[in-house]
């Protein structure tokens, strides 16, 4: 049986290839957006892009914040494009982004299946939000597997590296619960290079 998985990102080429590969392999039973990489908007509308560009639209999207907690947001043009996923030229998406919150459906989805999985590949402030929201989460979720950090150099300052830049303290909330988390920084993204 599939590891049961749910994503939250800010889509990117590098989102992209993880919501792929995601499908492919895991049972994704949804995926979350969060500001970033791009506005919320953007983001969103790239994920819809792509489950389409997969022909996996039966996913269901959930928007979530459009900002950090604290910190100004501080959007990232110059990784992937003014769209969030410049290079190629999609189609507007067909779908459309489910009703309700990420958030409720991160801890919905955490509270009512077992052994679930938390994918992080933008800023953390989603996750952080559920956790506050319902500390039982700690109790439910399998682990969180984010990406995020480096133990080399950053790529947004030469020691931070962007997705714990844009939001430190929901990093902080999310690295100092005690779920079990696998953290998959940047100099270990560096090494899967896709051209």
């Amino acid at each position: 049986m599939a590891q049961k998985v749910t994503i939250d990102c800010d889509p990117g080429h590098d989102d992209a290839i993880a919501i792929l590969l995601a499908a492919k392999h895991l049972d994704l039973l949804g995926i979350t957006t969060v500001a970033g990489n791009q506005t919320l908007h953007k983001v969103s509308n790239n994920t819809l892009k792509i489950l389409e560009l997969g022909e996996i639209t039966h996913i269901p999207v959930f928007m979530g914040h459009e900002r950090p907690f604290i910190q100004p947001m501080c959007h990232a043009p110059q990784a992937h494009g003014e769209s969030g996923l410049d290079g190629f030229v999609f189609p507007e998406p067909s779908i459309r982004v489910q009703s309700g919150h990420a958030v409720d459906f991160i801890i919905d989805t955490a509270m009512s299946k077992n052994g679930v999985i938390l994918v992080a590949t933008g800023p953390l402030t989603n996750i952080a939000a559920a956790i506050l929201l319902e500390p039982r989460l700690v109790g439910h979720l399998q682990g969180i597997c984010l990406m995020g950090g480096s133990v080399t150099a950053g790529n947004w300052t030469a020691a931070a590296e962007y997705n714990i830049w844009a939001d430190p303290e929901s990093a902080d909330i999310v690295l100092r619960s005690s779920i079990p988390k696998r953290m998959v920084g940047l100099n270990l993204t560096r090494q899967a290079v896709a051209t």
